[in-house]
């Protein structure tokens, strides 16, 4: 362990001892000790006066959604206290400046997270920090700051706080976001024409992945392929040096008429020629080229390089209408505060271009953009971030992708809706495949005239009644080009009870070893007959209306089921659910965790992490194998921490261990990693 003692006489003095030698210290005010604690530095010691504020810089990585936290608050708030803006739900907004050298960061560069604190009393606390993604389990890493607290904070708290305050986001004018022309809600996603999201992790390459989203996007809107093209590729094969540290603009060159030396030529690659790694790997050329861009330019339609020479400001209106024109489009943004998103509409202001992400489309109704990100589809609302209007610098040097013909053709339908004949009860579904410039736009009509939402390539009737028989559907198929009307079809409404499902089955969540349960209720003429299916194929004996799985397994988490249910009227599937299996582990004892020296007799805090699914842990102390007796039998697992008072009447050893279990289930527990010594 490396460790750095840093010891401050205000106005005095300032004496810094650092094992490395690479501690670096910039006092900016008489009250501001600013302190840097490098990749290399796992520890640091300082003593707080009364009336300094502590400002500790440590690198992160904004567009990867990575942030230093500190993970034991509740043992630490009441020595010092933390200066932080709080979104709505009281979480911590990170803070970041450029790293020196970068007063604006580019894209996916590494930067100097800033975490402030004051003393609150007189005292001595350890800091523990994670990097981490706080949506997710586990961290990157972990370093430890000794604070000594002289006591209470003297200066003015009210205003430190007021520092940290964001101010609200700037909308754009009202002209600029309503757009006569085009719809007040459209989203790529309605049609199916954006791929999957995916996940960068550690690694600073948002750069290629928004890239990468917009021109799927654009190869799956206008040839219908689904394509996973290699953002590994463009990270280690590119010849200005970008990589997990950054870019400085846009590699869609590499896409139209650009590749390094050894490659085949210009063009995408695929992820299975080229498997995402999150490092900066070799290129090891050369790959198979693929699908290629006729060009790419800025929303603002203002001539530029791939490393913007200006920055780009479109308006909304702009933005608005490449997407609807071309496809999503990428854009760069301020990230800083994302990861302390989970749903809703953001509104933030931001202030420094660091991420790049792609834009599906828009509702103006809720004032904003949807966002695709490269977090992974545990983040957000699956991936994505609703972006109010003029939020995080939202649009700035944004690009748009032109593939293939700009010239529209006119919509050609090459598979007609065919006649439906269902039970009175029962829904028809009609469908159609067309072709053409995207977008197109669908609307069904029944007995001549509109149905009222009906605008997607397929129409599901409600359930029908008896009046429905014979009723003639047929879909109207537009875009900026023309528009055809497919056939003309009929539902035939027979009479008799055919199988409704009532109460759909739910998805499910349990632990290894525990069982589930899956229930349907249907309505129809006696008898029903059920049958559950998993990962469709049949499961042989469940022929219930409900459905309890064996004890669960590992390899059961994401498995999908459903249920059929027949009469002799005809069948109806129920929706299609998920069994999620949490691992039957994941509580970890972080102090004591081997070699601390605890006297009898003195108070210590007991830590650890637990998963969402324990709510409760019991502690139990150990000598060497022999359990010794329950530290407390019953702690709220969120807590993290216990606060033991050790008894004179334990036995002086060097060979204790504390267990921390599920208080629920006994076989989730963990011990502390070696031996510490009671005294």
């Amino acid at each position: 362990m490396k460790k750095s003692c840093v010891w401050v006489i205000l106005l005095i003095a300032l004496v810094l001892c650092a094992a490395d030698g690479k501690q670096a210290i910039n006092v900016l005010s008489e009250n501001v000790l600013s302190l840097i604690m490098d990749e290399s530095m796992k520890e640091m010691e300082i003593q707080l006066p009364a009336a300094s504020v502590v400002e500790l810089k440590l690198q992160a990585n904004p567009s990867t959604g990575y942030v230093w936290e500190v993970a034991n608050r509740n043992e630490i708030e009441g020595t010092i206290m933390m200066i932080e803006e709080q979104n709505a739900l009281c979480q911590a907004i990170p803070k970041f400046e450029a790293v020196s050298g970068n007063i604006k960061p580019m894209p996916g560069a590494p930067q100097m997270q800033v975490i402030r604190f004051v003393g609150k009393r007189e005292g001595a606390v350890k800091v523990q920090l994670v990097l981490r993604r706080p949506w997710e389990s586990g961290y990157f890493k972990t370093k430890s700051v000794y604070v000594h607290s002289e006591g209470a904070y003297i200066g003015d708290i009210r205003m430190l706080q007021n520092k940290v305050k964001s101010a609200p986001a700037v909308k754009p004018p009202k002209e600029e976001v309503i757009v006569g022309a085009l719809p007040s809600h459209f989203d790529w996603r309605d049609s199916g024409k954006v791929t999957a999201v995916r996940d960068q992790g550690n690694c600073g390459s948002c750069w290629a992945f928004g890239t990468v989203a917009a021109v799927e996007a654009a190869v799956l809107i206008k040839d219908g392929i689904t394509r996973n093209y290699s953002e590994q590729y463009l990270v280690s094969c590119n010849s200005e040096g970008w990589g997990c540290n950054g870019s400085t603009g846009w590699p869609l060159d590499y896409f139209k008429n650009k590749y390094i030396s050894g490659e085949s030529g210009a063009g995408a690659r695929l992820e299975s020629d080229f498997p995402y790694k999150a490092a900066d790997v070799a290129c090891n050329p050369p790959h198979t080229a693929y699908e290629k861009i006729q060009s790419w330019a800025y929303t603002d339609d203002v001539s530029d390089g791939a490393t913007p020479s200006r920055t780009h400001n479109p308006t909304v209106a702009q933005i608005k209408q490449k997407i609807y024109d071309y496809g999503p489009v990428g854009t760069m943004v301020d990230a800083s505060s994302w990861s302390s998103y989970s749903g809703g509409v953001w509104t933030h202001t931001g202030s420094q271009l660091n991420h790049i992400v792609c834009i599906t489309g828009w509702d103006d109704s809720q004032g904003c953009f949807y966002v695709k990100n490269s977090w992974g589809t545990s983040w957000g609302e699956s991936g994505y971030i609703r972006l109010a209007y003029g939020s995080d610098l939202v649009g700035r040097n944004s690009t748009y992708v032109v593939y293939g013909s700009t010239t529209p053709t006119a919509p050609t339908i090459t598979q007609q809706p065919t006649n439906q004949t269902v039970a009175v009860g029962q829904t028809a579904t009609f469908s159609v495949v067309a072709t053409g410039t995207a977008p197109l736009s669908y609307q069904w009509y029944k007995n001549s005239t509109a149905i009222s939402g009906a605008t997607a390539a397929s129409y599901t009737t409600p359930a029908t009644t008896s009046s429905d028989n014979g009723a003639k559907f047929y879909v109207k198929v537009s875009n900026s080009a023309g528009s055809v009307n497919s056939n003309t079809v009929t539902l035939t409404v027979t009479s008799g009870g055919a199988p409704t499902i009532t109460t759909q089955p739910t998805n499910q969540t349990v632990t290894v070893g525990q069982k589930a349960t899956f229930s349907v209720v249907a309505t129809g003429t006696a008898p029903l007959s059920y049958q559950w299916y998993k990962n469709s194929t049949a499961i042989s004996g469940a022929t219930a209306a409900s459905y309890t799985t064996p004890a669960t397994t590992s390899a059961d988490n994401g498995a999908k089921f459903y249920v059929k249910v027949s009469n002799s009227y005809g069948s109806v599937n129920s929706n299609t659910v998920t069994l999620t299996v949490n691992a039957a582990s994941g509580i970890k004892v972080t102090r004591p965790n081997g070699g601390e020296w605890w006297y009898r007799g003195y108070t210590y805090s007991i830590t650890w992490t637990a998963p969402s699914t324990t709510s409760y842990v019991a502690i139990g102390l150990y000598r060497g194998s022999t359990f010794v007796g329950w530290i407390t039998t019953y702690r709220k697992a969120s807590y993290g921490y216990y606060n033991w008072t050790i008894p004179y009447s334990l036995t002086s050893s060097s060979s204790y261990r504390i267990m921390i279990r599920d208080y629920s289930n006994s076989s989730i527990y963990d011990f502390s990693d070696g031996y510490f010594t009671i005294y």
